[in-house]
């Protein structure tokens, strides 16, 4: 899950929904997707927080919860 530029410049890694994501590495934004939808969205954004300030958030609507 990782696509990245020819000449080397940057990348775009991809994680899975899982409280491990992101730990232990820095980046300079993550995009989180389909967030009002992950069991364990609170535990991923603790983990994410300390690899970026910049996190971006995006979601369909869910009535569920």
């Amino acid at each position: 899950m990782l696509v990245t530029r020819t000449d080397g410049q940057g990348n775009i890694s991809g994680y899975t929904a899982n409280t491990d994501a992101a730990r232990g590495s820095t980046k300079h934004a993550i995009f989180l997707d389909e967030m009002a939808f992950m069991q364990n969205a609170k535990a991923i954004n603790m983990a994410v927080a300390n690899a970026t300030p910049v996190r971006i958030f995006n979601s369909t609507p869910n009535g569920e919860q």
